[in-house]
């Protein structure tokens, strides 16, 4: 009888282990997901080419969705690859470019993890935009990388700058001057080189 229970009491005690791995192990790949977008940001505010492309897998890629300023009309879209990305945000000297997104939201399937969540976006310490984030990345045998990403860009922000206050990432400034901004299209209309569709880096537009 006692060796009955001894089987038992182990029994329980490895199926108790296991189902805590197993509900650990999708919150570590939340966790690892999101850290995987932060570091982005860090390399973006850093303009730190080498490391903006090492969170992107070797074909990933970036959509802007820029709503008009004005809100009429159909939105724009434009993608670029990662790799152009980087050198895009590494290659202009100016002010730090610093996105955040206050509370982010992570779904693990397997080897894939959707990231997604509001952002508000600063040039410096002037809000340029903000909009809805979405980061798919797969997972890989160095960790998990951004395989394709989608931004909204828009200009109606007081919720977002709310919640950065909250969560006490950064100081509210004034908006981006009129003088700073582009007539042109863009990733957040900042004066910085932009992918066209079909080409390379143009420098008539810009991106976030």
């Amino acid at each position: 009888m006692e060796t009955i229970i001894r089987y038992i009491s182990c029994a329980v005690i490895s199926i108790l282990v296991c189902s805590s791995f197993a509900a650990a192990q999708p919150a570590d790949d939340k966790e690892a997901a999101i850290a995987v977008v932060n570091q982005l940001f860090s390399a973006m505010k850093a303009k730190d080419a080498v490391q903006i492309k090492s969170v992107f897998s070797a074909d990933g890629q970036l959509v802007a969705i820029d709503k008009p300023r004005d809100g009429k009309g159909p939105s724009k879209m434009r993608v670029l690859t990662g790799d152009a990305f980087a050198t895009m945000i590494a290659s202009n000297k100016g002010a730090d470019y610093i996105e955040q997104m206050a509370s982010p939201e992570a779904r693990v399937a397997g080897d894939l993890a959707v990231v997604s969540g509001r952002y508000t976006f600063h040039l410096g310490d002037k809000l340029s935009h903000c909009g809805t984030n979405t980061f798919n990345l797969v997972r890989t045998e160095a960790g998990w990388k951004i395989a394709n990403a989608a931004s909204t860009l828009e200009f109606q922000c007081d919720r977002d700058l709310k919640a950065v206050s909250e969560d006490t990432i950064v100081t509210v400034r004034p908006r981006v001057p009129a003088s700073q901004l582009s007539t042109a299209t863009g990733f957040g209309n900042l004066r910085m080189p932009m992918m066209n569709l079909s080409a390379g880096l143009d420098p008539k537009t810009r991106s976030h």
